[in-house]
């Protein structure tokens, strides 16, 4: 049963339906939306018994969704694991960059140097930077003053 408030019947939410008229159940038209603090305030007027009112809608939240950020420049570092092995930065095929691993002390026959197959190339030097880094927690390493490399 609906209450009077100020000379208007107040339906609750068990007594109405979005986009329903309360009244008569017809189908509503609705106006231009107005977002108020904690929600927002439908108007409507019903196409069948031409009665007018606002369906309210609560604003909840629901989290975020970051679009774009200004990352500052990712600060240059070298790291090291258990066996020294060094981990760096540096350009790979065309203009791209990767964290690659240095040896420290290679096998006959194996590369000195090589990219980290867990990190995708790119062509922003920082965002390389910030996958290292990443890479450097998840594994522990150590950072390390740079060596000339």
């Amino acid at each position: 049963m609906p209450t009077v408030e100020k000379y208007q019947l107040v339906y609750s939410e068990k007594e109405s339906k979005p986009g329903a008229c309360p009244v008569c159940g017809g189908e509503l038209d609705y106006g231009t939306l107005e977002i108020l603090d904690t929600c927002v305030k439908y108007p409507w007027d019903c196409k069948s018994c031409e009665a007018t009112g606002y369906e309210y809608a609560n604003l909840v939240f629901d989290g975020q969704r970051v679009e774009t950020v200004s990352l500052p420049p990712a600060k240059k570092r070298v790291y090291k694991d258990a066996d020294g092995n060094l981990y760096f930065v540096r350009g790979g095929i065309g203009a791209t960059f990767k964290g690659f691993r240095r040896w420290a002390n290679p096998g006959k026959g194996q590369r000195r140097e090589r990219g980290l197959h867990k990190l995708s190339y790119t062509p922003d030097k920082d965002q390389a930077q910030r996958d290292l880094d990443a890479y450097a927690v998840q594994h522990g390493l150590t950072e390390v003053e740079e060596q000339g490399i």
